[in-house]
């Protein structure tokens, strides 16, 4: 964030807080405090701290206590890069499922899927033909162990 947003965001911070603005007025120099702040939120987007303020603020995470003001930068950068991590890994992974969605019945990018359903075609099958359950078990050992090496080139089996 830049140092209009910090200010906001200080702003804002001590409306939620106001015992840490008085804390902040009877410390020994409050601008290089401030200026201290600035320099370890800066890498921090400005959504990332105000959610941090937020999230505080409704007790979904944990207030800075007053034996840790000195650590407040320290304590809601941490919460910020979490809440970062968490909305990327998000991302990513919404981002794997639909790439995997897209590939589902692609044998060379999904061979788990591939093999899956050609269990459940086989026990179909299987099922249709055979009275007998080794005789079903065989048909579908046999037809998965062919599927497995077409996928695979390797000779498995099952």
């Amino acid at each position: 964030m830049n140092q209009k947003e910090f200010d906001n965001w200080v702003a804002d911070y001590f409306a939620t807080f106001p015992q840490s603005s008085t804390w902040l007025a009877k410390s020994p120099d409050p601008p290089r405090t401030l200026e201290r702040w600035f320099i370890a939120l800066k890498k921090i987007p400005l959504i990332c701290a105000a959610t941090v303020t937020d999230r505080m603020a409704k007790g979904e995470l944990p207030v800075v206590e007053a034996y840790e003001r000195e650590k407040t930068a320290l304590i809601i950068r941490r919460h910020a890069w979490d809440i970062q991590n968490r909305h990327e890994q998000a991302k990513e992974t919404a981002d794997s499922r639909a790439e995997a969605e897209k590939h589902r019945d692609d044998p060379e990018y999904f061979p788990a899927g591939a093999m899956f359903m050609k269990s459940k075609e086989l026990w179909a099958e299987a099922n249709k033909r055979f009275d007998k359950p080794y005789q079903r078990n065989k048909f579908v050992r046999d037809g998965l162990n062919t599927e497995y090496e077409k996928l695979t080139g390797n000779r498995g089996e099952l």
